[in-house]
């Protein structure tokens, strides 16, 4: 009886885990759409670029600094920076007026 309980209780963590995992996924894939959709494009200076832990593996991460509204706002592309970009680059970034901190950096759209 105790095993079974032991049993049932370890697939109820491995699903909790899981609806949590897939319920993460669900609001960040949420929120990308909604930045693509709506977000407002503003230039963007990257100020600082390293390499580091990605996961598994290693891979390049970058402060960023744009303007809203005459203030200097900075914010962090973790891990997903190519590593043609470098320090003093500018790229477009779109973000969410309501929220500036959700934003993408475009790297595919680097302003001369």
């Amino acid at each position: 009886m105790l095993r079974k309980i032991t049993i049932i209780s370890c697939w109820l963590v491995v699903l909790l885990v899981l609806s949590i995992g897939f319920y993460n996924i669900f609001i960040l894939y949420n929120s990308v759409n909604k930045i693509k959709k709506e977000g407002v494009e503003v230039e963007a200076k990257i100020i600082k670029k390293w390499r580091g832990k990605c996961g598994s593996g290693y891979g390049n991460s970058a402060t960023f600094e744009f303007k809203i509204d005459g203030k200097n706002l900075k914010f962090t592309s973790n891990c997903n920076v190519p590593f043609e970009v470098l320090v003093g680059d500018r790229y477009f970034v779109k973000y969410l007026k309501e929220d500036p901190s959700k934003n993408i950096v475009l790297f595919e759209k680097k302003i001369p």
